[in-house]
């Protein structure tokens, strides 16, 4: 008789097939459809597990809404995340070895808890927002497609969530989720009919099937076909071996739609993220990376921070990112090759990227340019919708000032089409005047009036620059859709643009972006990429990138990531 070596794997997977099958039938709950669920609901602009959140979420479209609960001293069930109240709350600490006590929820009752601020640490807009209990949060989603997902931290209380559970008549739309499988074991006891996940997320070093073994055996352990697991541990092979098996997956946390495709084309059902305005993302999205970029000019006398001794540095800025469009201002054109920053990033950027842009002066052979290099191997010029135009009374004529500008000011736009999906989108680079704050209010004016009859309209379109004038200045307010006072004119509030370092840092303090050289903000934000409302941001940054403390510009460059 011949005897043939069976692969290992096949052994794991026959093993494991043989173990679901053997338990599968006595599993009575239904997994519900739950795509997107939103993480401690829209934690992201919304402090975390509190009403407001969970509004939020549902607002968003979220399909379920994951909150964490522990019991307070009195047996209430509320909603806390750390263990704590000392990051999420205004708690009175006592201070121990000059560290803050752990004030945890068995150390006060229901009616101290609720005394607390759980709102302000986000923002003081959520001054007053109270720890909610359990029973408040299943109440938001009642009579609503979202359903609760609510995760255990502690042992021992599983009988009062589900008491809570069945006394809102929610048995049928809830899952409860735990990191400790006796959580996952004591619900699946008193509750067969309620959907129970079991959580992981621990550092796996050994083999995909080994991992896909041991799942699957700790699924068996505590009787369910629902997994939760931290999506950096699910490879396409890892979610297949699992599917195959029986099991449903989740993954947790995820905050990059480009991730989040990779995890859904794998085999992933339910991805949970502090961002379900990102999780809503067509298949097909295409991301974007921006730069904005005040290169400083060539012909000034700046010493050691001269432009032949940083210029390597600014380039390297740029390709560091592989950006999709990078907004140059202050690009220098000179008769002297030295001096001639526009020509040095043409030539050192030339393998991927092309640019368009002109000098903003009469002399077309010499002055700044608002140049916008593109990487050609991703997108291709809409050369019959592209070019230049001045920040003045008269934006056709070159050299042309108005509104006691210091400078000639300018915008360079063009229109691109992606050579992936077809899609087209514009882009405008600009640089307001650093004197005339009615030049700069004229000038956000001048742009929206451009962007608003742009050939096609249904476009998206991004806009680089710096401004000149921080956030709180009337054209940036109004290019930030809020209303304002522009020119002697009381405009409207606008729905074209928002601010992308505001989409991801909505309650941060002012930010500066211009610094000298210092390294150490001069003044507030000044350099911006706004977006139109269609483009959704996915990161946004202020780059403070130096080499022995030497700095590639005197502006930190701005950059951002977006999903279209």
């Amino acid at each position: 008789m011949q005897i043939r070596k069976i692969c290992p794997a096949v052994i794991v997977a026959v093993c494991v097939l043989c173990c679901l099958s053997s338990f599968a039938a006595e599993i009575e709950f239904k997994i519900p459809d739950l795509p997107v669920v939103a993480h401690r609901g829209f934690s992201f602009l919304y402090p975390e597990n509190t009403v407001i959140s969970a509004e939020a979420a549902i607002q968003a479209g979220a399909d379920g809404n994951e909150f964490d609960v522990y019991a307070s001293k009195d047996g209430a069930i509320i909603a806390l995340h750390d263990g704590s109240f000392n990051r999420t709350t205004n708690v009175k600490a006592e201070t121990v070895n000059g560290k803050p006590k752990p004030v945890r929820p068995a150390d006060l009752t229901l009616e101290e808890i609720r005394k607390l601020d759980a709102g302000s640490w986000k923002s003081p807009k959520f001054a007053g927002e109270k720890v909610p209990t359990l029973e408040e949060l299943l109440a938001v989603a009642k009579n609503t497609e979202n359903i609760p997902i609510i995760e255990i931290k502690q042992d021992g209380i599983e009988q009062k969530v589900v008491d809570a559970v069945k006394t809102a008549g929610m048995e049928n739309h809830v899952v409860i989720i735990a990191f400790s499988k006796n959580v996952v074991k004591k619900v699946r006891q008193i509750a067969p009919t309620i959907p129970a996940a079991w959580l992981w997320g621990e550092k796996w070093e050994k083999s995909e099937d080994e991992l896909v073994n041991f799942l699957v055996a700790a699924a068996k352990e505590i009787n369910t076909n629902l997994l939760d697991l931290n999506h950096s541990s699910l490879s396409p092979k890892v979610v297949k071996g699992l599917k195959d098996a029986g099991l449903t997956v989740w993954a947790w946390t995820v905050d990059d739609p480009v991730r989040m495709r990779q995890l859904r084309e794998a085999g992933v059902v339910s991805i949970t993220t502090n961002r379900p305005d990102l999780a809503k993302l067509p298949k097909d999205f295409t991301e974007i990376k921006a730069l904005s970029f005040n290169v400083r000019i060539s012909t000034a006398n700046d010493g050691e921070n001269s432009w032949q001794n940083r210029k390597e540095q600014a380039r390297d800025v740029i390709l560091s990112g592989d950006y999709d469009f990078v907004g140059v201002q202050e690009c220098v054109i000179n008769p002297e090759i030295e001096k001639n920053q526009y020509e040095y990033f043409k030539s050192a950027l030339a393998e991927n990227y092309d640019v368009i842009g002109i000098s903003r002066n009469k002399d077309p052979n010499n002055g700044e340019s608002m140049a916008i290099f593109y990487h050609k191997k991703r997108w291709e010029l809409d050369a019959n919708d592209t070019g230049t135009f001045w920040i003045s009374e008269t934006p056709e004529v070159r050299g042309s000032k108005s509104w006691d500008t210091a400078y000639a000011r300018t915008v360079t736009w063009g229109r691109f089409k992606s050579k992936a999906s077809g899609k087209s989108l514009y882009f405008y680079n600009t640089h307001l005047d650093h004197v005339s704050e009615l030049a700069r209010q004229n000038g956000a004016v001048l742009i929206v009036k451009h962007i608003l009859e742009r050939a096609n309209k249904n476009e998206p379109f991004f806009l680089t620059g710096d401004f000149n004038c921080g956030e709180a200045s009337p054209a940036i307010c109004y290019l930030s859709g809020e209303a304002a006072e522009v020119a002697g004119q009381k405009l409207p509030k606008q729905t074209l643009l928002h601010d992308s370092y505001r989409d991801i840092f909505p309650y941060a303090p002012e930010a500066g972006s211009f610094h000298g050289f210092s390294g150490k903000p001069i003044k507030e934000k000044i350099d911006y990429i706004f977006v139109s409302p269609t483009v959704k941001t996915i990161q946004s940054r202020i780059i403070k990138t130096n080499k022995d403390g030497h700095y590639p510009s005197d502006h930190f460059p701005v950059d951002a990531v977006f999903a279209w």
